[in-house]
């Protein structure tokens, strides 16, 4: 399986090197902030999941993180997120059938 980062080539800002501590407090600090942002969320037309991609979207522009999007591995994780979500609103909506009844 490939990799799905890759190095900046000529033209591309080159990615920063934070290291396996800087990426771990980095993971961390999105999952906190998610966590806080998700009872804040709640009902609102914004989800958790769209913050989620605004994060990832600000950290790529701000060269934190370098994903290739053709990577198999990009695909496979797209597809299980993919997968995941589906399943859980899924069983939201069938809980609020059975509500009804």
């Amino acid at each position: 399986m490939r990799s799905c980062c890759r190095p900046a080539t000529s033209g591309q800002r080159e990615a920063m090197s934070v290291g396996f501590v800087g990426t771990l407090a980095l993971l961390g600090a999105v999952v906190a902030a998610l966590s806080g942002a998700s009872g804040f969320l709640r009902g609102r037309p914004v989800g958790v999941a769209v913050v989620a991609v605004a994060i990832g979207l600000g950290l790529g522009y701000g060269g934190a993180i370098q994903v290739d999007p053709t990577s198999p591995t990009v695909r496979e994780l797209v597809e299980l997120t993919m997968i995941f979500s589906l399943f859980s609103n899924g069983l939201l909506v069938e809980e609020e059938l059975f509500r009804r009844r």
